[in-house]
Order: C-alpha cells, then sequence, then structure tokens
C-alpha cells in the first residue's frame, strides 16, 4: 500500500511538470490522482472508502437469503461482508475477499450473524431480536442495499497474521423434553404463555442449531384459530417469533407446521434450553386443544468439521406438550410458610403493660393462572395454660410486607379472629408476603400467666378472580407455639464435643461428652435451681436410646451448680452465665451414642420453676461416637 501511494505521489509531480498549454486537462488528472491517494492513506489507516464492491455491479438484495442459497447476490454480500473484519466471511481462502462465492454457507451465515449483532439496532431491535439469524430477511436487506450506496470498510485481519486454528470436530445433539410446562391453559389475550421446552446439549463439538421445525396438530391444529403468536426463546433470550397464520399445512398432511431459522451456538458439554411461548387471541374457542411438537429429524444442526446432522432421531422420544385454550382460568392461591417465619422460642410479657408487636405468623400467597383479590382472612389462634385466645391476645394486626391492612380482636370464647373487605391485589404468578403481630394483653395472672403458649394459623383465606369466581387458598399454614414468660431465658453461644475413651486393646467402651452455652435472662432476673429433675439439677441428660450416663457433672460459670451460692446461680436481666454440662456415655457393642440436654429449668424471682420450650435445646446435643465394646 505504501509503494502504491508513493507510485501516484511521483505520477503526480511528473505531471506537475507538463508546460501550461495543457493545463486545464491536466488538473483534472491531479485532483483524480490525488483524491486516489487519500482513499489509499484512509484505507492505510484503517479508515473507510466510498463505493460497493466491483462484484456488486447491478446489484440489489430483493429476495431472502439463508443457508443454501445460491446467486450473484450471494456473491455480492460475501464482497460487503468482507470490506469490515468484524463481519469477515474469511481471512484467507474460499470465502475470503476476492474469493467470494455465490453458494450461501455456513461461513457466510456467521458472517452475517456477525453483521447483524453489528447493526442490532438497524436490523434485529425493529423485529424483536436481540441476537443474529444467519437469515438476510427484510431488515437485513435494507441495511445492505443501504451499504451498496456508500460502504463504509475496515481492511481484513491480515491473513498473514497467526491465530488460534478451529479444531474441526464431529459432534451430536442430544434433545430432552422438559417436565414442565404440561397441560398448560392458556387463557383468552394471554401473552408469551410456556407450553413446551427441551433441552438442547451439545456433544463432542460445539454445534450450532440453524433451524427448528414446530408442528401443530392435536383436537385442533390450525394454530391461527386461537393463537396470535407462537415463538421459540433461548432461555428468556427471543429466537424468532412468528405470527401463528405463518404456520401451513404442507400438502398431503393433516398437520401445520413452521421451520424457525435460527443460529442458536452450544458450546461442547454445555446444554440450552429452548421455551416454545405462545399468545392468544382477544376470542378462543374454549377447551380447543393443540400439540406442539418438534418431529423426527426436526432440528438440524452442524458441528466444528461443517458436517450436517438432524435431531431427534426416530429412537428419541416424542418433543410434544398439549395445551389448551379456554375463555375462563379460574385464578389459584397458594399459600406457603415464609422461610424466616419465627421458630418456636418465649416472649417475654409484662405484668403491668400490655406487649406490643410480637411477630408469630410469616406466609407468602402467590396467586398463578389469573389475577386475584383476597376479600377475607380467618385466622386460627391455639393456646395451652390458663389463657384463651381472648384473654392472651388484646389485638391481632395482619401486614402486608410492611403496610399495616387491618386489626382484629378474638372475641370471648372464641379462637378465630376474621380480617374481612381486605380487597388485596395479587396479579398472575406474583407473590405476596404477609406478617402477622399481635399485641399480648399483661401477664398478671388474670389475663395470662406466666408460662403460657400460643401459635397462629391461616385458617382459610378466600378471594375473587376478575372472573368473578370465588378463589379459595391452599396449603396448611400453621406457626410455631410461643411461650409467654414475665423471666424468661435465651441459649446461645453452644459448643459440643465427644472424646472417645478407650480400653487396653484401643476399643471405645464410652464417650466422654461436653456440652457449653450461655444461658442470658431475658425480661427479668432468673435464679438455677440447685434440685429438679431426675439428676437433682437443673437440666437432664441422656444418650442414645439404650445409652447410660455416668459422671455427671452440671456447672455455673465454673461452679458446680449443687454446691454454688444463690449470688452464683442468679442471672440479672440482660446478663448472662456458662453452663456446661459433663458426662460420660456408654452402651452395648456398635451403638451409637452422643449426649444431650433434654431439660432445661429455672426459676423467677417468685419462686415459680419454669422449663425451656423443646425448640431451645435442639443445638444442645454432641456428636456421635461409635462403641466397639
Amino acid at each position: 500500500m505504501k509503494k502504491l501511494i508513493a507510485i501516484a505521489i511521483a505520477v503526480t509531480m511528473a505531471v506537475v511538470a507538463v508546460p501550461a498549454a495543457g493545463q486545464t486537462d491536466l488538473q483534472a488528472q491531479i485532483d483524480a490522482l490525488l483524491a486516489q491517494i487519500a482513499a489509499l492513506q484512509a484505507q492505510l489507516a484503517g479508515g473507510t472508502s466510498a463505493g460497493a464492491p466491483a462484484v456488486c455491479s447491478g446489484i440489489s438484495f430483493t429476495r431472502n437469503l439463508s443457508l443454501g442459497s445460491t446467486g450473484n447476490d450471494v456473491k455480492c454480500l460475501q464482497a460487503l461482508l468482507n470490506q469490515d473484519s468484524a463481519t469477515q466471511v474469511a481471512a484467507s481462502g474460499v470465502g475470503a475477499m476476492g474469493s467470494e462465492t455465490t453458494y450461501f454457507g455456513n461461513l457466510t451465515a456467521t458472517a452475517v450473524v456477525k453483521f447483524q449483532n453489528k447493526y442490532a439496532s438497524e436490523v434485529l431491535a425493529p423485529v424483536g431480536l436481540t441476537s443474529g439469524t444467519g437469515f438476510v430477511g427484510a431488515q437485513t436487506r435494507a441495511k445492505l442495499n443501504a451499504m451498496l450506496v456508500s460502504t463504509p470498510t475496515t481492511p481484513p485481519t491480515d491473513p498473514t497474521t497467526p491465530t488460534d486454528p478451529v479444531v474441526q470436530t464431529e459432534g451430536d445433539l442430544e434433545v430432552k423434553l422438559l417436565g414442565v410446562p404440561n397441560n398448560v391453559e392458556v387463557g383468552q389475550d394471554s401473552t408469551n404463555v410456556g407450553v413446551m421446552s427441551f433441552e438442547l446439549k451439545a456433544k463432542d463439538s460445539d454445534i450450532t442449531v440453524r433451524r427448528i421445525d414446530i408442528r401443530s396438530d392435536g383436537t385442533v391444529k390450525r394454530p391461527s384459530k386461537n393463537l396470535s403468536q407462537v415463538s421459540l426463546y433461548d432461555g428468556s433470550t427471543l429466537l424468532s417469533g412468528v405470527s401463528a397464520d405463518s404456520y401451513a399445512r404442507p400438502t398431503g398432511q393433516t398437520y401445520f407446521e413452521y421451520r424457525y431459522n435460527v443460529n442458536l451456538v452450544i458450546p461442547k458439554g454445555t446444554t440450552k434450553t429452548v421455551n416454545v411461548m405462545v399468545s392468544s387471541l382477544s376470542t378462543v374457542t374454549n377447551a380447543d386443544s393443540y400439540t406442539l411438537s418438534v418431529p423426527i429429524d426436526g432440528i438440524r444442526f452442524t458441528d466444528t468439521a461443517e458436517l450436517s446432522h438432524t435431531a431427534p432421531a426416530a429412537s428419541a422420544a416424542a418433543i410434544a406438550r398439549t395445551f389448551t385454550v379456554t375463555t375462563a382460568v379460574t385464578g389459584i392461591l397458594t399459600n406457603t410458610m415464609a422461610l424466616d417465619n419465627p421458630t418456636a422460642g418465649i416472649v417475654v410479657g409484662n405484668e403491668t403493660a400490655n406487649t406490643t408487636g410480637v411477630e408469630l405468623l410469616k406466609f407468602q400467597t402467590k396467586a398463578t393462572q389469573n389475577n386475584v383479590v383476597i376479600d377475607r382472612v380467618i385466622f386460627q389462634a391455639t393456646t395451652t395454660g390458663t389463657a384463651s385466645a381472648a384473654s392472651l391476645i388484646n389485638a391481632v394486626h395482619l401486614y402486608d410486607g410492611t403496610t399495616l391492612v387491618g386489626s382484629e380482636t378474638f372475641a370471648a370464647g372464641t379462637s378465630t379472629t376474621i380480617f374481612d373487605n381486605l380487597e388485596i391485589s395479587v396479579a398472575k404468578n406474583a407473590t405476596k408476603t404477609f406478617t402477622v403481630k399481635v399485641d399480648l394483653n399483661k401477664v398478671d395472672g388474670t389475663n395470662a400467666t406466666s408460662g403460657d403458649t400460643v401459635l397462629i394459623g391461616v385458617s382459610s383465606m378466600t378471594g375473587e378472580d376478575p372472573l368473578y369466581n370465588v378463589v379459595t387458598a391452599s396449603g396448611v399454614i400453621t406457626g410455631e407455639a410461643q411461650t409467654v414468660h414475665i423471666a424468661g431465658v435465651q441459649v446461645s453461644n453452644v459448643s459440643t464435643s465427644i472424646t472417645n475413651v478407650v480400653d487396653g486393646n484401643n476399643l471405645t467402651t464410652h464417650g466422654d461428652g461436653t456440652v457449653t452455652f450461655r444461658l442470658t435472662a431475658l425480661g427479668d432476673t432468673i435464679v438455677i435451681p440447685t434440685t429438679g429433675a431426675a439428676t437433682g439439677t437443673h437440666a437432664t441428660t441422656t444418650a442414645s436410646t439404650g445409652a447410660t450416663t455416668t459422671a455427671v457433672e452440671y456447672m455455673i460459670d465454673g461452679n458446680l451448680i449443687g454446691s454454688a451460692t444463690l449470688a452464683q446461680r442468679t442471672i440479672n436481666a440482660g446478663t448472662y452465665k456458662t453452663i456446661t454440662v459433663r458426662a460420660r456415655v456408654g452402651s452395648d457393642v456398635d451403638s451409637r451414642v452422643r449426649l444431650e440436654v433434654t431439660a432445661l429449668t429455672w426459676n423467677d424471682l417468685d419462686g415459680n420453676a419454669f422449663n425451656a420450650p423443646s425448640a431451645l435445646l435442639e443445638s444442645l446435643v454432641t456428636p456421635t461416637v461409635i462403641i466397639d465394646a
């Protein structure tokens, strides 16, 4: 290129030296040569030049082009693609600049994909696509025709520059029908409802899926009767979407079919999920049923060896799903427990005032098939001890997320409370999170007594969908029991261990277990008693069934509880002391043993004794050891 520029400059200088008599004609030649120099310099700098390639003379793109197309317009297409290093068909050899052909092959399709991706805003976005397909349709043709007038060029990659070789390997494609969706109901005027999903796995090679055939059969076969659109998605990315009336009936056949031209690249060893989505008309025939399927050999693909294949094979299970269109889809409500629903534990009450905002339940409600408006929720309370729901609970508050939607009470002698006329809208496929908080009455022996327990569950939930169908929620929702105390305890900082005890034959005969934890006083001061349970201390220990415990020790801050002073056994409100339980556990040969804390008692300042809920003790257990002898 530099030599050409030097020659052009020399010629120009020579022309300038001609006598003035020919100045007029010479000036025109000088101007032409200077223009050539500017163009050559621009190309040398990686710039652009105007005009179409010579092979495009008299060519315009008036037809769609795809794999297998032939003609001079294909050769022009390759030449246009080769003018940009980002879209070139090949760096060298067949299809490269100057070696274009009239055949539209895999290399051309790959280059078209790069071209479409580069000009996505002009080519893909207008038709709702996000990635190139390799199919030269109306939008791509419009862009190419515009380039025939003025074509920017970027010099292709220097063929002498070494590149990583592409390993040409034969590959295969595994097709697997997914369990869901299945037997879907598609309501009228619905958009992009999933009706079938299947996995495509590339084996032994990168795979490029070029075409996917979708067949429509069933009690109703013509998609356009009830559907407006049938689309293929790579996960959530649109591959190709067509109007339902694009489906045609092959000659002599009863089914309808459409061939989707796609360019789905699946790297070796990876899987892509193809989702078939349909949109329905505003008016449909109720209960019409369709079966969409991928027929045998309905998927065409190539591997890196540029060999063409088809799938699925005749021996493979059918890739098919049936769905039904309906004029009336009843909404569905489903209740599930929230992951952060309060676990069983202790709630600290008050002797002189109500305790407000105690969270007892957290659950989620999801609407499917249609929008639903929740009208009524009934909650059921269960109590143990001396208090009824009405005497223990002053008020019940229902929250939609963090928004209070209503407050109710328990009538005397009842254990249910009703939230009515709620008008809480739950959109189709959306989920609401509800929280139930209560205000507890005074724990004074009249309203509630320390040690009473309470839990709340959803007795029923009803609503209405846009078709005025009554919707009753499914799913049993019951909260965990909470125990009300004026003076309670909290267990934390648990550590457990067990050590094998062996005999002279190095066989395990026992395990020495230790459980250590912090015990914090909540609400008021508590006292750890010196007697209680079977062992005469504040806790009992067991091992696995049939195990025995010996050498049991209970300590508080390092002092044996049985001989500790009152001050050593007293835990002031908001403070903690460290409890340690030790014991040797053993059993028969080939048994597993562990040390557990199965009871925990404390006294309030009035001398009343209380037991901790079993939920507080779940972590107070050591690993197991196997007894050999």
